[in-house]
């Protein structure tokens, strides 16, 4: 938000999850702000896939793309979901803890 020099206020605040999409005013680019609260791993992990798809949306309609092929759609949701996934745990820590092998 810094960053963008956007105000904090202005920043969405959701419970559950939300996806926000604004005009950079300094580049004219588009911004997509993603939050989401408190889950487990497996309900986070849900929420952020599917805010991905509102980004992939907006992406679409940036560049009026009315029809785009099931392997772009497919690539490019991959792409944004594993862009949260890293930034959620940038922000907030591992999402997925993973096992540890047992010592022989």
């Amino acid at each position: 938000m810094v960053r963008l020099k956007m105000r904090t206020d202005d920043y969405p605040h959701d419970l559950k999850a939300c996806t926000s999409l604004f005009k950079n005013k300094i580049t004219g680019r588009r911004v997509a702000i993603v939050t989401v609260g408190n889950h487990d791993a497996p309900n986070t992990a849900d929420l952020l896939v599917h805010e991905a798809m509102h980004v992939w949306r907006d992406m679409c309609e940036a560049i009026d793309e009315k029809h785009p092929s099931s392997e772009f759609e497919a690539y490019a949701v991959q792409n944004i979901s594993a862009n949260l996934f890293k930034a959620y745990e940038k922000t907030r820590g591992p999402l997925f803890v993973k096992p540890q092998r047992p010592s022989k």
